[in-house]
């Protein structure tokens, strides 16, 4: 593949790329767990084509790195929402008693780092 040809390849991965970056924001606002899935699976595909990029003594994306670090960007601020829910769950399965943090030393003398989660009987 030519320089000309690889640099529309590249291009066309990562415009693919930030349509499943902004789709797997739109779930996590949406709380969408199976486009989430989804999403992530696609964003691994993607990331492995990239990875499979041959790379013939020219880095193949330096001409990329303003797309790349936006990206970059969109990738972190969907991260800062996955760790926003999971806090937001935790704190509701802490307030119903299904979870508590097991505050205690462990067996090395740190502090424990456990969670204990408290399933209810069934009758």
């Amino acid at each position: 593949m030519n320089t000309p040809d690889r640099s529309a390849h590249i291009a066309e991965l990562l415009r693919a790329v930030k349509a499943t970056l902004e789709s797997e924001r739109e779930a996590l606002i949406a709380n969408d767990a199976e486009r989430i899935v989804e999403c992530s699976e696609t964003k691994m595909k993607h990331m492995r084509r990239l990875n499979d990029l041959p790379a013939q003594g020219v880095d193949v994306l330096s001409g990329f790195t303003p797309d790349l670090r936006a990206l970059a960007e969109l990738n972190v601020a969907n991260g800062a929402l996955i760790a926003r829910r999971r806090q937001e769950t935790v704190w509701t399965l802490r307030q119903l008693g299904l979870y508590e943090r097991d505050g205690g030393y462990d067996a090395y003398g740190s502090m424990g780092n456990t969670v204990r989660t408290r399933h209810r009987a069934v009758v």
